[in-house]
């Protein structure tokens, strides 16, 4: 499955549900298990319009989104997500790997923040 093809069905994704007044602002697809799986990504968000919802409220509604939108085939190349309350927050998880120990080095340096 081609990435490209992900990232803009995302793009149309979040720009609907923006209408219905979930906001994502901006995305990332990191690659889960660089260098042993190919195309499983972990999926980060900015989410402004969910700051005041609990952290497994925020990413149930993102998950309840893409099973409703994303056809199977690219549902299946999201291993995991992750939904944050800001651009700025969501560039510094990148920079750390998504992963809650800042003190881990990252996998991966290859993520490009999407603009929504």
């Amino acid at each position: 499955m081609d990435t490209k093809s992900l990232v803009e069905s995302l793009k149309a994704i979040f720009e609907r549900a923006r209408n219905e007044g979930l906001v994502v602002d901006a995305f990332v697809l990191a690659p889960a298990y660089e260098g042993f799986i190919q195309n499983s990504f972990v999926l980060a968000v900015s989410a402004p319009s969910l700051i005041d919802k609990l952290s497994f409220e925020k990413t149930d509604l993102i998950i309840d989104l893409l099973h409703e939108k994303l056809p199977l085939d690219q549902r299946l190349q999201i291993d995991r997500v992750r939904v944050y309350e800001s651009v700025e927050d969501l560039k510094i998880h990148a920079q750390l790997g998504f992963d809650d120990d800042a003190y881990e080095r990252p996998l991966s340096r290859h993520t490009e923040l999407v603009q929504v």
